[in-house]
Formats: structure tokens, C-alpha cells, sequence
């Protein structure tokens, strides 16, 4: 970025190229697939690969960071917040709501961990509709919370509520102060990490994830709010002329080997839960990169497989299959293997196999079903709702973030 840094910075922010940025809805599917396998570790885990799949929580982190990005180099600065606000809830609500029904009804029927329902579950289920679960530390031990991948659109409401009110000031910046806000933000985010940990060194692995710290670390909108500026950051550069140096493919070398690292790092058997978590944070600064280097490929004219017609469905259905894997993969754990609890862990075994596969097939035809058939029909209707668009080309489907 050094030589870009010396390039004027008269750009407005009325007219930034609009081209359509494919690879990026391509690196959505492989940003839920690694979801997707971070709750295969705990509901099927398989033997040598838990430690790999537990890094695809990471997956959430680059969705964050992707929705700055994304919904910063579609902005226009005629846009109002009304009107974004009613094409965001176009996009992420309708979906929520129908998986959501389907959840209370799973889990009233039996079908996942046991509930006390009544009242809790009422609640849970308003606040999850109304995406403020998130702000409840207790959502995340509740068994009444019906739907537990939901937690990140309520971050993902939390950071469209402030969008309007701080992308015109970023993409007014240099970008010699963008990489300065960069710089801060990746220092904000990691640094919290690490000062909870030390601040509280009477954790361990075992009682990390049914604490507090847990949860503000992971789930709380304002411990995650860094990572959804970042892309905006990003996006602002862009769009101020700056291009990524490092290619898609040197990108995508350092994003696989940074977390082949970590996966050989955790076989050493010294590997603090607290560097884990702090470690998998450290995600930010590749998933910086590989979007930037994605898209520079993409405002190039070169192609990618991430940018070829599966990858861009894959990316497109990515949102759907994101709500709904969790919703198929408890019910094949409990009727195959007897799993009951949330926090009953089981060993490793490969014959968890032919169920993850199972789970996989059927979230990814469920998911195509769901786009095809409700989701994108009606957000099309919903944002034809609207008197008046920004004038800006319709990105293509599926190509804004979702979560």
C-alpha cells in the first residue's frame, strides 16, 4: 500500500467503479463450510481432524469482515438509512424467521437437546426474531435458545445499525489514515483477546466455554464490532484506487497455510486454550488480505474458480445453508448416536463419518431449496417495496453479505 498511499485522495464518493465482485460470493461457501465443520468437531467429531474442523469458528469472523467490505463498495452516498435498513432487513430477516419457526418446532418436538420451554422458550425465541440475543450473556447457555448459529446476525443488526453513521467518514479519509484505522482496529481486536486472558487467568479449557469471557469474547456485537469496521476500511481503500500487491493465489497460500500452522500447533499438546482462541482472532489479518486480493482479481478481469458459476451458487445458497446446518446436524446426532446436550462432547470416531456426510448433502440441498424457493423471491419483493433505489448496479445474487 506504500505507493498508493502518495496518490491524491480527491476521490468522492458519488462514483467508485461498481463492478461486480464475484470471488468474493465464492469465498462465502468456503466461510460456512468451515462453520459447518466446526460443529461437525462437537456434535461428530472425527478422529485427527477435530483440531483442524474446531478452526472453522473462524469462518464467522471472515463473514464480519466481508459484510464491511461488501456493503462499503456498493454504498453511494445518496443512499439514506432508511432505505438501507429496509434492504438489510430484506436480506437476512425472512430467512431467520422461517428457520427459526423450524427450530421451536424441532426442539418442541423432541428433535433436539432437552428444553424447558414455557416462558424461557417464548423469550428466547422473541429475542432471537428480533436479533438482540446476542447482548444476553445468558443466551449462550440457555437450552432454551432455539436457535443457536443466530447469534451472529444479532452482531450483523448491531453493525448495520451503525453503518450509516460511519462509512461516510472513513471513505472521506486518506489512506494513509485508512492504513492508520486498519492498524488500530487489528490492534483492538486482538488485543482484547488477549487482555481477557490474562485478566483472568483462572480459566482453562474446561470451563472457557460456559463462562462469561466466553461469551463477550465471541458472541458480544461490541468485542466483534472491529472486525466488521475492518471491512469497511478495506472497502474504502479500494475504492480510493488502491489495489491489493499480493495476488489471489499468494493470498489464498498464506490464508491455508496460516491455518495449517495453527492445526500443527495444536497437535504439539502445550497449546494453551487461551493462545487457541487468541490465535484464531489473529484470522482477521489474512482474511483482510485474501478479500483484498479477491477482489483486486475480480476489478482486474482475471478469473477464479471462486468466481466460476458453482462457486458464485455455492456463495448464494451460503446464508441458508449457514441457518440451517446446525437444524440437521443435532437431530442426526441424536438419533444415530444419542446426543442430548449441547456440552456433552463424544470421542472421536469414524463412524461419525457416514452421518457428516449425510448432514452435509442434505444442509446444502435444504439451503439450495431455501434460496431458490423463499429467500431470494422475497427479497426481491421486499426491497421492490422501496419508491426508490440509489442508482447503483443490482449486485448479483446473493453477492451481499448475509450475516
Amino acid at each position: 500500500m506504500t505507493s498508493a498511499l502518495t496518490r491524491s485522495s480527491a476521490a468522492t464518493i458519488e462514483g467508485p467503479p461498481r463492478t461486480r465482485l464475484e470471488s468474493l460470493t465464492g469465498l462465502r461457501w468456503f466461510a460456512a463450510f468451515g462453520v459447518f465443520f466446526s460443529h461437525v468437531a462437537i456434535l461428530l467429531p472425527l478422529p485427527y481432524l477435530n483440531e483442524l474442523f474446531i478452526l472453522g469458528t473462524a469462518g464467522v469472523t471472515f463473514f464480519f469482515v466481508l459484510s464491511g467490505y461488501v456493503l462499503t463498495w456498493t454504498f453511494f452516498d445518496n443512499d439514506t438509512a432508511p432505505k438501507f435498513y429496509w434492504r438489510r432487513f430484506a436480506r437476512i430477516w425472512p430467512s431467520l424467521l422461517i428457520t427459526t419457526v423450524a427450530a421451536v418446532a424441532l426442539l418442541v418436538g423432541g428433535q433436539l437437546w432437552p428444553t424447558e420451554g414455557g416462558t424461557a422458550l417464548v423469550w428466547w425465541t422473541v429475542a432471537t426474531l428480533l436479533m438482540v440475543q446476542a447482548w444476553f450473556p445468558s443466551s449462550f447457555q440457555s437450552d432454551a435458545v432455539p436457535h443457536t448459529v443466530s447469534w451472529s446476525l444479532s452482531c450483523e443488526a448491531f453493525f448495520y445499525a451503525v453503518f450509516p453513521f460511519v462509512v461516510r467518514p472513513i471513505v472521506r479519509r486518506t489512506l494513509r489514515q485508512m492504513v492508520m484505522i486498519a492498524a488500530a482496529l487489528i490492534a483492538v481486536s486482538i488485543g482484547t483477546r488477549v487482555w481477557l486472558w490474562l485478566a483472568n487467568p483462572q480459566l482453562t479449557g474446561e470451563n472457557w466455554f460456559t463462562s462469561d469471557l466466553y461469551y463477550f469474547a465471541t458472541h458480544s456485537p461490541i468485542s466483534r464490532v472491529s472486525e466488521f469496521v475492518l471491512g469497511i476500511v478495506i472497502a474504502a481503500a479500494v475504492r480510493r484506487g488502491w489495489r491489493c500487491p499480493v495476488g489471489l493465489r499468494t493470498a489464498t497460500a498464506v490464508t491455508v497455510g496460516y491455518f495449517a500452522a495453527l492445526w500443527a500447533w495444536s497437535w504439539s499438546g502445550v497449546w494453551p486454550t487461551a493462545l487457541a482462541e487468541t490465535a484464531n482472532r489473529g484470522s482477521i489479518v489474512v482474511f483482510a488480505l485474501l478479500i483484498a486480493a479477491a477482489a483486486t482479481n475480480d476489478l482486474a478481469g482475471r478469473r477464479s474458480l471462486l468466481s466460476s458459476r458453482p462457486m458464485v451458487a455455492l456463495g448464494q445458497w451460503s446464508y441458508a445453508f449457514y441457518l440451517i446446518h446446525f437444524l440437521v446436524l443435532f437431530p442426526i446426532a441424536k438419533h444415530a448416536f444419542g446426543r442430548q446436550s449441547l456440552y456433552d462432547f463424544p470421542q472421536p470416531t469414524w463412524a461419525h463419518l457416514p452421518h457428516v456426510l449425510a448432514g452435509l448433502v442434505v444442509s446444502v440441498l435444504l439451503s439450495w431449496g431455501l434460496y431458490r424457493l423463499y429467500e431470494y423471491p422475497l427479497e426481491k419483493r421486499l426491497r421492490a417495496m422501496l419508491r426508490r433505489e440509489p442508482k447503483v448496479v443490482t449486485p448479483s445474487p446473493g453477492a451481499e453479505p448475509s450475516m
